[in-house]
């Protein structure tokens, strides 16, 4: 039903459903499953895919609000999902494809798709995440993917803000998404916003990546042990007003060996994140907000200390 009514008529289609009894999180699963299969993350990971990358902060506020209200934010994303399928179908016609796989085991999965993603490989990524799904748990499957969230810096930080969308709508939503979140994650982490391959060129949006790659080998392993220090977060923030990413990673690291925990940094982001919103309210500074938001979210959830450390710098 929400394929195929048209985006006039949805809305009081729903108001007549929601009088018979359907449910908030039927509605909701649904909502998820369609948008999934029918906006991708191409030509960009934003623009009409926020009718996907929005789903998590529509539940939020929802929970936010009375049992009357709580349908509002979901009617309101919708409506944006219409927006957002009539300008894939109008520009691309796109829908999620069919994609027919071998069953293996999941070591060998999960080596094919780290290969894929390491490689920038879009065909080797979409087979080998769906037999990653056959064969283990969507939490496994994410845990893949999580580390590369951050591996470059395009779209103004939608990457990051995509995978917590996914992590959280996993956890909502069950098995019944769980296909779909993980294909269009997957695709989204593999935009490369028309740059010929990263695996074997040198753009400026991977130079962080691969130092952080580097740099996380000089991290002892006691470090989220660190000790919190109110003069250090200043400090910290002095340095992302001016220093570059390359530099703030590397006095990180520097802070980490010197007894300093990982709360100092994130309190230190947050406040630059926050610094920046109020001294330009530019678009590109409320997308460090959502950005540093979701980094942190995912850096809470991720279950591989090597993945916190590349999440954190």
């Amino acid at each position: 039903m929400l394929d195929a009514t048209p985006r006039e008529r949805i809305i009081e289609y729903l108001a007549g459903e929601m009088k018979h009894g359907l449910s908030y999180n039927d509605l909701l699963t649904a909502l998820t499953q369609a948008a999934f299969h029918t906006i991708q993350p191409y030509p960009d990971v934003g623009f009409k895919y926020h009718g996907v990358m929005m789903l998590q902060s529509l539940h939020l506020t929802s929970h936010a609000l009375t049992d009357m209200e709580k349908w509002l934010p979901l009617l309101w994303g919708v409506d944006e999902f219409k927006r957002s399928q009539s300008l894939e179908q109008n520009q691309t016609g796109w829908r999620m494809p069919v994609v027919s796989t071998k069953i293996t085991n999941a070591a060998r999965a999960q080596q094919e798709l780290l290969t894929a993603l390491e490689n920038w490989d879009h065909d080797a990524a979409e087979t080998a995440v769906m037999q990653l799904i056959q064969a283990t748990s969507p939490a496994q499957v994410m845990a893949v993917l999580m580390p590369f969230l951050a591996r470059d810096y395009r779209a103004l930080g939608h990457k990051p803000i995509t995978g917590a969308n996914a992590h959280r709508m996993l956890r909502i939503t069950g098995a019944h998404a769980s296909v779909a979140i993980l294909r269009s994650t997957t695709a989204a982490i593999l935009n490369r916003a028309g740059d010929s391959n990263p695996a074997i060129n040198d753009h400026p949006a991977d130079r962080a990546w691969k130092q952080n790659v580097v740099l996380i080998q000089d991290i002892a392993p006691d470090w989220q042990q660190g000790k919190m220090d109110r003069e250090v977060v200043k400090s910290m923030l002095d340095i992302m007003r001016s220093a570059s990413d390359l530099e703030a990673s590397r006095e990180v690291v520097r802070l980490l060996a010197g007894g300093s925990g990982p709360r100092v940094i994130w309190e230190a982001l947050l406040a630059a994140a926050g610094e920046m919103m109020l001294r330009t309210g530019s678009f590109f500074a409320l997308h460090a907000n959502t950005m540093i938001n979701a980094l942190h979210y995912l850096y809470l959830h991720a279950d591989n200390d090597v993945t916190r450390r590349l999440l954190l710098l």
